[in-house]
């Protein structure tokens, strides 16, 4: 379903999440945003756009950062990929509101 937003190739079975899965973590915002086709919530990378930053070729965005939890007593009620203003890319970045070149994962728990 993602296919043309990562250069052609398929889902990945990643090594690690298989390992969380089997440990009986769940991905938040996976449990909230079901379809990674509609809601992808990339968090790679708000400032590389591009390969060079704003110049290239595209980079391959992606979902790489996640909050993963275990329990019943926990129920997901929301869950977004956030930064902070607009930020600009690589090599204009030093200005942006925003830190880093991950955006974050944010979840409201209910419990």
């Amino acid at each position: 379903a993602t296919k043309d937003s990562h250069c052609g190739y398929g889902q990945v079975d990643w090594p690690v999440t298989k390992i969380f899965e089997k440990a009986g973590l769940k991905d938040s915002f996976r449990e909230a945003n079901p379809d990674p086709a509609a809601v992808p919530g990339n968090t790679w990378s708000p400032v590389y756009p591009k390969h060079e930053g704003s110049t290239g070729v595209d980079e391959p965005q992606d979902r790489i950062d996640f909050i993963d939890y275990a329990g019943d007593k926990l129920m997901v009620k929301d869950s977004v990929s956030f930064v902070e203003g607009d930020p600009k890319p690589v090599p204009d970045q030093a200005g942006n509101a925003w830190p880093t070149d991950h955006a974050a994962v944010l979840t409201t728990f209910t419990v």
